[in-house]
């Protein structure tokens, strides 16, 4: 008896270790001094930093900003984050369950959060995926068919994030029919140019993209080629913040955008001002899930999946300087964020003022491509899924667990 006993609590004990704390999302974005943070982590925002050095050197990772007020739990599946160069701000919605349609801000400069309320039937939280236009500050949501837009970029004191607003409202943003069946199709887009591109639509073929003229609030009658033969299907994105001086016409945009299929079976960045594209290193699989997310600076491609910690980057300064590609530069995991754990609600408040990060080597691994572990892909272009992610953190001890062990001692003695 004694022995069951003790295989009992050994078994109790072992599954605290992967269910005993609250799982948490969380997602990495650029700054407009091209720093990179992460959000969502139990120690609060942290800054990695802004060189790829800064970005595989352990003793970076002690720069944190424990600011709670308005800060939301980042425990929603479908995590939608971006930031606003513009704004020099990041911005976060369904980051809190109990409160998904509120948007939540971070203003970098004053390291503050900022809750703003949206009004108004909206997209469903559950599915849906947004961008942010990068001069009007306008959030373009699309979700089961409909493009929603969150704001106004019409005149002084209009209503969107550059004038500190209470709240937003929703509003339907297509001025003309949805140009393809979206009745099934989990959306993939990414902010290119003055458009939103569509990749994986009903009716694109390889190297096809469906438009959103984001000014005129109108869709494209038909697919767009781009000049590539990436496979038409659901994937990540992300848009360069690089802007080419030769395509500045009406003040310039970023036009550059990476597109990586679930599949993993290429990377490839389309220059949306001029319809062509290129290739470049295939980003690794191993080490990835449906929460992996990816963002761009103005020369890195950064891929991070927060359940495993996994954090790389990938150089493509060649591909903005208009050189040759460079066979050499590969991905190169950083293993800086090994150790790091989720945020978790009930215990917000306490005070961190040093991370440590286990695990963690000081100098970054290059990875191989073409990992055979595949991901576990779900809808939603920016890492959403219907998935929580497993956290194997040892947390607090589980009052049932302690109350069994009292009741195994009593029945003992």
């Amino acid at each position: 008896m004694l022995g069951m006993l003790f295989l009992l609590l050994a078994g109790l004990a072992a599954s605290q270790q992967t269910s005993g704390r609250a799982v948490g999302n969380s997602c990495v974005l650029f700054n407009a001094g091209k720093e990179l943070y992460l959000f969502g982590s139990e120690q609060g925002v942290i800054n990695i930093g802004s060189t790829t050095s800064e970005w595989t050197s352990a003793s970076n990772l002690t720069s944190n900003i424990n600011t709670f007020t308005n800060r939301p739990p980042f425990t929603s599946s479908n995590l939608i984050c971006f930031s606003s160069h513009d704004l020099n701000a990041a911005i976060s919605f369904n980051a809190d369950p109990s409160d998904p349609t509120s948007l939540h801000v971070f203003r970098f400069e004053t390291q503050t959060w900022r809750k703003v309320a949206t009004t108004g039937t909206g997209p469903n939280m559950a599915t849906v995926q947004a961008i942010i236009d990068y001069d009007t500050l306008v959030i373009y949501a699309f979700s089961e068919g409909t493009m929603f837009r969150l704001g106004d970029a019409a005149g002084p004191g209009a209503p969107n994030l550059n004038n500190d607003p209470q709240s937003l409202p929703w509003m339907d943003a297509s001025n003309n029919k949805l140009p393809f069946d979206a009745s099934k199709y989990a959306p993939t887009m990414a902010h290119a140019w003055f458009n939103i591109y569509f990749f994986g639509a009903p009716g694109a073929q390889a190297g096809d993209v469906y438009g959103f003229r984001i000014h005129y609030g109108e869709w494209g009658a038909k697919p767009q080629h781009v000049e590539a033969a990436f496979p038409s299907m659901h994937g990540r994105t992300a848009t360069f913040t690089y802007k080419n001086a030769s395509e500045f016409e009406h003040g310039g945009s970023p036009s550059n955008v990476a597109f990586i299929p679930d599949d993993y079976s290429g990377l490839w960045v389309i220059d949306s001002y001029i319809n062509m594209t290129k290739v470049a290193a295939t980003p690794p699989s191993a080490g990835t899930s449906s929460l992996t997310r990816y963002v761009a600076s103005d020369r890195y491609l950064v891929q991070y999946t927060p359940d495993t910690n996994t954090l790389r980057y990938l150089d493509l300064g060649w591909m903005f300087e208009g050189a040759a590609r460079d066979v050499s530069l590969n991905w190169v995991d950083t293993n800086i964020l090994k150790g790091q754990r989720p945020f978790d609600p009930n215990s917000a408040q306490s005070a961190v003022t040093t991370i440590t990060s286990a695990g963690s080597t000081a100098s970054g691994a290059t990875v191989s491509t073409g990992a055979t572990v595949a991901p576990d892909a779900v809808p939603g272009s920016f890492g959403s899924s219907g998935k929580s992610p497993a956290s194997s953190a040892l947390g607090p001890a589980s009052p049932t667990l302690v109350a069994l062990i009292f009741v195994s001692l009593a029945i003992l003695y």
